[in-house]
């Protein structure tokens, strides 16, 4: 048994007993943990919020290392995210996001860059006006750093650079060009894509959010991107992504 102190995202919270409130937390130190706080929902003098998914805590806890449960001790507020709360739009979004890190990480493998990404993309969610631009540009940034986000912008199976709308193998996110999609018919591939998402895809890794000309790219092509995305990383990690369901239905509204 030792002290631990680690700076942590709620991803995902239940209720446990009558005040007990269990939570999985991504840690940039130990990765993904399981914490359980004590009497939290009767408490006072303690925030309610420091369990709502998508805040950002400073705990100090006992670690054993044989329970699966970790007891939170004390803990102080980083970042929450009451400011989008009553934004269904900005919350199905962060809820995106939290699911896919909580999908693609795995309980006790530290990912200190992870963090600071999912942190700051929840920063910016609180004042962005481009919600859905965040999520696209987080998601990208999130498989680049995992090491599975392969070169889109060329095709391949020629290898030439892509000049029209293209498709995707969705088990390998590997692009195909109209040329070899129409002499390789296959399938488990997504719909066209628009060659403008390549153009996002580099505004993205070449650019701060808040310099990218956001207004230049269609909403609705940015949701079929991620929507593709979405499927290879289900398809990859063998998964299902539930809030996916939600968010692509809210803007289809």
């Amino acid at each position: 048994m030792e002290i631990q102190k680690c700076k942590g995202i709620i991803l995902q919270s239940r209720a446990s007993g009558e005040a007990d409130t269990i939570a999985t937390i991504f840690t940039g130190e130990y990765g993904k943990r399981t914490f359980i706080f004590k009497g939290l929902r009767k408490s006072k003098r303690r925030a309610r919020s420091a369990v709502e998914p998508g805040t950002a805590l400073q705990l100090v806890y006992y670690h054993h290392e044989n329970k699966p449960v970790t007891v939170a001790g004390e803990f102080t507020l980083l970042q929450d995210i009451l400011q989008v709360r009553d934004n269904l739009g900005k919350i199905l979004n962060v809820y995106f996001m939290l699911e896919m890190v909580d999908k693609t990480s795995a309980s006790g493998d530290p990912a200190q860059a992870i963090y600071n990404l999912l942190y700051s993309a929840l920063t910016t969610m609180k004042t962005t006006t481009y919600p859905l631009h965040i999520t696209l540009c987080f998601t990208l940034h999130l498989l680049h750093t995992l090491g599975i986000l392969p070169d889109i912008n060329r095709c391949s199976f020629c290898g030439r650079v892509l000049s029209s709308s293209f498709r995707i193998h969705i088990d390998d996110f590997n692009t195909i060009c109209h040329s070899c999609d129409r002499a390789n018919p296959a399938s488990n591939r997504s719909n066209t894509i628009p060659l403008d998402m390549l153009g996002f895809v580099n505004d993205s890794f070449c650019k701060k959010f808040s310099d990218i000309s956001h207004e230049k790219y269609n909403e609705s092509d940015l949701l079929h991107f991620l929507f593709s995305i979405s499927l290879f990383v289900e398809h990859y990690f063998h998964t299902k992504i539930k809030s996916k369901s939600l968010l692509f239905t809210d803007y289809k509204k």
